[in-house]
């Protein structure tokens, strides 16, 4: 009797350790369960209530281990997510650093010719902006403020010689579409005007014969005045020209390569408060055909102008004709900078030693 009960213990406990090996896992469990759920409800109802505690036990069972697959399954998830993360930003690092390496090819030389002087990208741009706006002054400055010019010729001498630069003021007589360059046909007349040219002062016009060559002249005789010419003597309204002898001197003219002996005077103009200036005549005569000009009355709207060399002068007694008042553009009034020996103003190798350092910022009267 206690060989089998002790046979029996041996097979009941060989069962247990059976249903322990046997034992469903997690997913076992779940598909037992929705296998469960499945069957009719008969079956349910006839299950007794032990058996419903059992399956109450096997589904918190069940729910436990879902819990934790749950969780595992979480982990794994954000896991898996902060991989992917990091495989993005892996991903935009590279495509950072590449970027530049697709654009080298294209910039890489551009960025060693400016690093061979000295520059960089960010110094280039604020270079190229400052000097926009350079640009933009300096054209606004001479369109409507104050331009200048270089001396071509010696008709003006001996006040102003070739290779002068006067400086002319633009903003007393306003402006015309002579004012901007190439004299763009934007409006008719002069706008802006505070006042006009006076006897005496020297002025800068576009020609009448074909409103585009920059000429400098003084002038003489202004709208209603009646103007003549004899022996070289100027008469104006009656009243005539006052000259003075100052010497002889001979000039050389840079354009022609000749010597001329010119006879200086200080001239009066009538009717005039401009300042006594200089004017050159060729021999003491006085006789030619300029300097015998028969009087005529100056119409509305024109000028009468001379130059100071008066032999050497194309100017409204002859050649030139009386200057429209919509031709002006501008009063000169000051040498800015003077060159000799003919030297044109890109020859800058030549420019120390024949600059005329007596003859800068003077003004012109």
């Amino acid at each position: 009797m206690v060989r089998k009960k002790s046979g029996e213990n041996d097979t009941k406990q060989q069962k247990d350790n059976a249903k322990v090996d046997t034992a469903p896992t997690g997913s076992q469990k779940r598909t037992l369960l929705n296998m469960a759920r499945k069957k009719n409800g008969e079956i349910d109802r006839q299950e007794p209530k032990g058996n419903a505690k059992i399956d109450a036990a096997t589904t918190s069972d069940i729910s436990s281990d879902d819990a934790s697959i749950s969780r595992a399954d979480d982990e794994q998830k954000t896991l898996m997510n902060d991989k992917e993360t990091d495989a993005n930003e892996l991903k935009n690092d590279v495509d950072v650093d590449a970027a530049p390496l697709s654009d080298a090819p294209s910039n890489a030389p551009l960025d060693v010719m400016l690093s061979k002087i000295g520059y960089n990208r960010q110094t280039l741009k604020e270079d190229l902006r400052f000097l926009c706006i350079f640009l933009s002054i300096f054209v606004f400055v001479r369109f409507f403020v104050y331009d200048y010019f270089i001396i071509p010729s010696s008709s003006m001498y001996p006040t102003l010689l070739i290779g002068d630069m006067p400086l002319v003021e633009k903003w007393q007589y306003g402006y015309s579409k002579h004012s901007i360059w190439f004299s763009p046909p934007l409006f008719e007349g002069r706008i802006m005007c505070n006042r006009l040219p006076e006897r005496g002062e020297v002025i800068v016009f576009k020609a009448p014969e074909d409103n585009d060559t920059n000429v400098i002249k003084r002038v003489i005789a202004v709208p209603g005045d009646k103007i003549s010419v004899t022996d070289g003597i100027i008469c104006v309204n009656g009243e005539k020209a006052k000259l003075k002898y100052i010497e002889t001197k001979t000039y050389y003219d840079t354009n022609q390569r000749t010597y001329h002996d010119l006879d200086l005077f200080e001239e009066k103009l009538p009717l005039s408060d401009a300042p006594i200036h200089t004017v050159a005549y060729y021999g003491p005569q006085k006789g030619s055909l300029p300097n015998h000009f028969p009087e005529y009355t100056v119409q509305k709207g024109e000028y009468f102008v001379m130059g100071d060399n008066r032999d050497f002068s194309k100017d409204s007694r002859c050649g030139l004709g009386r200057v429209p008042v919509a031709n002006l553009m501008g009063r000169a009034i000051r040498k800015i900078y003077s060159i000799d020996n003919g030297v044109k103003l890109w020859e800058f190798w030549l420019w120390l030693q024949n600059i005329r350092y007596s003859r800068i910022l003077k003004e012109i009267i």
